[in-house]
């Protein structure tokens, strides 16, 4: 038997005191605060899931571009009793893998009530001010070259 030092009392229980160095697992409050009933309503399939694009948080990946993809397979999505919104809510956090999950799961609780806010902070995190700022300053100087086409130029 272990040694009363070794042991805590939980609950009128004894426990061994490696116990209660086990993380517990708990529910992780939601950063996102869903539609009010569309929970019951939401079904994802797994074909559904393989469906969403996929959004690493990487430097050559354009969210624009995945907010595009991702608004096109919501389109295509009626689910009875949810709106558009409340599809997009509950699809938007499978289409981030990596450092865009990491970046999601790093926001305090409950701070997002709309796809508006979302998509808000989603872009200023992985387009800020300073990225578009460059793209500005590159389209402003660029300058034709001699020898090339205006059409290719223009494109």
């Amino acid at each position: 038997m272990a040694n009363a030092e070794d042991e805590m009392v939980v609950n009128n229980q004894r426990w061994p005191m490696k116990e209660s160095y086990i993380p517990m697992h708990t529910n992780q409050p939601s950063t996102i605060i869903y539609p009010p009933n569309t929970a019951g309503n939401f079904n994802l399939t797994p074909q559904l899931l393989n469906m969403v694009p996929n959004y690493h948080g990487l430097h050559n990946e354009d969210p624009y571009l995945h907010i595009k993809d991702f608004f096109e397979l919501c389109a295509m999505q009626q689910i009875q009793g949810v709106t558009l919104e409340g599809i997009r809510l509950h699809l938007f956090p499978f289409s981030l893998k990596d450092k865009a999950k990491i970046w999601l799961n790093s926001l305090d609780a409950g701070p997002i009530t709309s796809w508006e806010q979302l998509a808000i902070k989603f872009l200023k995190k992985f387009f800020p001010a300073q990225k578009t700022r460059l793209l500005k300053r590159e389209f402003q100087t660029y300058q034709q070259e001699d020898g090339d086409q205006f059409w290719e130029t223009w494109e």
